[in-house]
């Protein structure tokens, strides 16, 4: 038998709303998914003005991230190289972050509504208050 770590919904809420904040303050309006490992949705944020597409968007890059286990634009450079990883579903663009734990992914965060390197940004400031909560 071994143990895993998981993401609980205070620490997710925590991503989510420092990634909310750094969109919020560059007026980026957003949708912010935070997933488990298993890419189910522990909380999603859209932020007022976002399109009712970036929904869909955030929790794909998410589930992309959590799923593989690497960054989404990871997938999108795999994807240039071997097109048939798109054949399962995944959205192979930038702004979904895996997050990890002592080695182990629990879960990621994934960001919609703006172009990719700005989705990523949000997702990144996310990432770091993960890396606090981790690192304490």
């Amino acid at each position: 038998m071994r143990l895993r770590h998981a993401l609980d919904l205070a620490d997710a809420r925590r991503v989510a709303e420092a990634a909310a904040a750094f969109a919020t303050d560059r007026d980026w309006p957003v949708c912010v998914a935070v997933v488990d490992d298993a890419g189910c949705p522990l909380i999603v944020l859209r932020l007022d003005e976002a399109s009712p597409a970036a929904f869909e968007g955030a929790l794909g890059k998410a589930r992309t991230a959590a799923l593989t286990g690497v960054d989404s634009a990871k997938v999108e450079a795999m994807a240039a190289q071997r097109p048939t990883i798109l054949s399962i579903p995944r959205i192979a663009v930038e702004g979904g972050l895996v997050l990890i734990w002592e080695g182990q992914r629990v879960g990621a965060i994934g960001v919609s509504g703006r172009p990719p390197s700005e989705d990523s940004a949000v997702a990144e400031a996310g990432r770091a208050v993960f890396d606090s909560i981790t690192s304490q």
